[in-house]
């Protein structure tokens, strides 16, 4: 089953990414991730020095 019709949809392209993504570009998957979370939140996060805050 595919999600194209969802609200909110996107879709994200990481060049070069492998099969295990987050092992390969994990700078690019906690990004997204990061991001993902914010939209269904009300808190924001920030990832400072590798550790992730609130603000």
């Amino acid at each position: 089953m595919r999600f194209v019709s969802a609200a909110g949809t996107r879709l994200r392209v990481v060049e070069g990414g492998q099969h295990f993504l987050s092992a390969s570009k994990p700078d690019d998957v906690n990004a997204a991730a990061v991001e993902f979370a914010n939209r269904w939140t009300s808190r924001r996060w920030c990832v400072v020095g590798g550790v992730s805050r609130i603000m």
